[in-house]
Parts: C-alpha cells; sequence; structure tokens
C-alpha cells in the first residue's frame, strides 16, 4: 500500500472595519489530508482471438480460439480456488488467479479429449502455469474432462493461480500428445 499526503493552503480574506480606515488581512492555514491507496495489478481484458488448429495427423484435429483472458479474475467458487492452491503447496493470499475462455471445435474425424491440462499460461521470463483442475471446477462452465465428438464444439474456461508479482504474456494449447502447439499474446 502507499500513502499519499496532501497538502492544501486555504486562503482566509478577513476585512477590519473602522471609521476612517479600511485594511485586508489575509491569513493562510494549512489543511493535511491522508489517504491510503491500495496497489493492485491492473485488470488485464483481452478480448477474442483468431482460431489456431492443432492438428496430430491421426485424426484429431482441432480449432481453438481464445475468447477472452481476464488477469485477474474472481474464481466462482472461491473455497475451492483456495484449496487447488493449498493442495500444490501454496498460499492463497501469495497468488492471484488468471482466466482464459476457449472454444474448441472438433474438426478431425475422431472424438477429442480435452482437459485442463492441455492448457498453460506463461510469464515474460517462459515460466509455465497450470491448473491441478478441480470439481466442481474454479470457473464455470469449466474445460476439464470434456469430449468433444466429430464437428462439435464446446466452450469454457480454464483458471491458473499464478503468484500475485507475476504478468501473464501469453496463453497456450498443447495437445496430449505434444503435438501442434498453438498460442496466443494475451
Amino acid at each position: 500500500m502507499r500513502r499519499a499526503t496532501l497538502l492544501c493552503l486555504i486562503p482566509l480574506g478577513l476585512a477590519a472595519c473602522g471609521s476612517s480606515e479600511t485594511r485586508t488581512v489575509t491569513q493562510t492555514r494549512t489543511l493535511t489530508v491522508t489517504a491510503t491507496v491500495a496497489a493492485a495489478p491492473p485488470k488485464k481484458l483481452v478480448g477474442k482471438r483468431p482460431a489456431k488448429v492443432t492438428d496430430d495427423g491421426l485424426g484429431t484435429k482441432l480449432a481453438i480460439t481464445l475468447l477472452g483472458f481476464e488477469d485477474p479474475a474472481k474464481p466462482t467458487n472461491g473455497p475451492v480456488a483456495d484449496t487447488v492452491i493449498e493442495n500444490a503447496g501454496g498460499s492463497p493470499s501469495k497468488y492471484r488467479w488468471a482466466r482464459a475462455q476457449f472454444r474448441v471445435k472438433n474438426l478431425g474425424s475422431k472424438e477429442a479429449s480435452i482437459n485442463y491440462e492441455h492448457f498453460r499460461a506463461v510469464d515474460a521470463s517462459g515460466q509455465r502455469y497450470t491448473t491441478g483442475g478441480s470439481s466442481p471446477p474454479v470457473f464455470a462452465p469449466g474445460l476439464e474432462g470434456e469430449s468433444v465428438a466429430p464437428g462439435e464444439s464446446v466452450t469454457g474456461y480454464i483458471g491458473v493461480p499464478v503468484p500475485k508479482a507475476t504478468r501473464i504474456t501469453s496463453v497456450r494449447f498443447t495437445p496430449v500428445d505434444g503435438t501442434g502447439s498453438v498460442s496466443w499474446r494475451v
């Protein structure tokens, strides 16, 4: 937190009246106002990004669209969010949540399984962050354990806990086999 002190000078005009002479006396008083300003990370909202396609060459072909990214984001399910961080050995007071909303369309010829483990948030130094998943999800509707048949689409959120001082610069989708990774700058 930062403290800001404002000094205000308030001129007070006093007039003294006599029978033959008029005098004007000016006095100045100092008023001190102290305000506490909380230093919060800037809210980062990113709108829709173009779809990117992953193709494993074996019938799994997905068009993934980043519909939005928000950092920091308030979890839909706060108690579950704290538990996810604690289960990973962290303290909820040292983390904030970021979330991305995706639409995944199956363009391939076989069913595709979508899991939170496919998604990562990446900071400026290249460190990758993921969530351990939860039931119910931290953000609803979640993209955890979804199966998408050929021609179908699914839309949902992936939430990622990140240290409060971290700046997320991109989000990434990597299929389970590691091929065809795609990313978006945020």
